[in-house]
């Protein structure tokens, strides 16, 4: 190559000693870039044993990929990917399974905790829940875990309107007044025992105990104002009843307490126990859901599509069956699993330009690593990994 320089500097159109100089200059490129893939593929199949050491599978896989992109014959890579990825694929079944047993138990104890009036809980468990489940594509599970999440997340909200929670920096305060005012109350002081509840209410309007008691007093006070009472109270439930049901709820209840003996009050009482229930269930009897759930259980071995429907016809009915929702969440997770992609998705040709710009990267010729990560990004553009390379290139490149 020198020399074919040196007669250029006396005959610059000299013809073949140009085609000679570059045909040289092309041979020792080419010695060149051997030389780094056989160095590059060594330090990746070093690499790449180390993370399978570490049980990092994916970051093994992906260097054994590479290697076998960039210098095919440096070693036995198919055997290497597929170590990897089965190690891979035991693992996430392995992951998959502690999973779903904690997406059952957190389930469990989201319903327990609704039907001992825990909402708070409740709505931990069932965040939990639902997480996992968009994880692993459990559509079906995840709706019904948001649908009681969202019951749980009301009736806490209620509970807190009603009852004040020994968080709240109110909560001494509230319990004095309530202290005072109880008793009072026994002492038959009624018009200060009032004072008191009214302090409360003017605090939290929809405190249960004050305004139980503040109604009380009013009618301890004036017998004759008790039909009165009752009779704005009724009135403030009709005009509810069709737009706000939880203060109906929260009315009745006052109204149930101070005359108990109300037949009209009584009906709506029962059906305000029976609206406060979020796990309410429908007149099915319970030998049927039991069939149902049975014929599920049987299906989920032969046609987990039916499986899943028999599932649903069950939690319409009860969204409180245990079973119906635990077996719904493990069919849904096989399901899932069929329509799991694969771990890259990645076109081979995509992946093999990729891996010649992370060698062109790595040895410092970073137009030719734009370059073939810009190819890598055409044939691919879903490829992540080559988009975010081709930017950090141009950005370098641009500076």
């Amino acid at each position: 190559i020198a020399k074919y320089e040196e007669i250029l500097r006396i005959d610059s159109n000299n013809s073949r000693a140009h085609r000679q100089r570059a045909r040289l200059k092309a041979i020792l490129e080419d010695k060149r870039s051997e030389s780094e893939k056989k160095r590059f593929s060594s330090e990746l199949l070093v690499s790449g044993k180390s993370y399978l050491i570490e049980k990092e599978y994916e970051k093994a896989i992906e260097q054994f990929e590479q290697g076998q992109n960039i210098d095919p014959g440096a070693a036995n890579w198919s055997s290497l990917i597929r170590e990897a990825e089965s190690a891979l694929e035991k693992e996430k079944r392995k992951q998959y399974a502690s999973k779903q047993k904690e997406l059952a138990d957190f389930f469990k104890k989201g319903l327990v905790a609704i039907r001992t009036g825990n909402f708070k809980d409740a709505v931990r468990h069932f965040e939990k829940v639902v997480t996992i489940a968009d994880k692993y594509e459990q559509l079906e599970t995840k709706r019904q875990a948001q649908e009681l999440l969202e019951k749980a997340k009301e009736s806490l909200a209620r509970k807190e309107e009603e009852v004040v929670s020994p968080e709240s920096p109110y909560f001494d305060l509230v319990q004095s007044l309530q202290t005072l005012g109880l008793r009072e109350f026994q002492k038959k002081n009624y018009g200060k025992s009032k004072q008191y509840f009214k302090s409360i209410i003017d605090l939290f309007p929809k405190n249960k105990i004050a305004s139980e008691y503040y109604y009380q007093c009013e009618i301890e006070l004036k017998p004759e104002y008790k039909e009165q009472i009752i009779d704005d109270l009724l009135e403030q439930i009709n005009e509810m009843k069709n737009t706000d049901p939880a203060e109906v709820n929260r009315l009745v209840k006052i109204a149930y307490k101070i005359d108990p003996g109300n037949n009209q009050l009584s009906g709506l009482y029962r059906e305000a126990q029976k609206k406060e229930n979020i796990l309410q269930r429908s007149s099915v009897p319970d030998s049927t859901l039991n069939q149902w759930y049975s014929r599920a259980v049987g299906l989920s071995q032969t046609d987990l599509a039916a499986a899943k429907k028999e599932c649903q016809k069950i939690l319409k009915e009860n969204p409180g069956h245990d079973r119906a929702q635990l077996l719904l969440a493990k069919i849904e997770g096989r399901l899932s699993s069929g329509r799991r992609k694969s771990r890259t998705g990645s076109n081979p040709a995509a992946q093999k330009a990729y891996s010649s710009g992370i060698l062109h990267y790595n040895n410092g010729r970073i137009e030719a690593a734009a370059d073939a990560f810009e190819r890598a990004v055409k044939i691919d553009p879903n490829y992540d990994k080559a988009k975010i390379a081709l930017q950090k290139c141009r950005a370098y490149l641009k500076s």
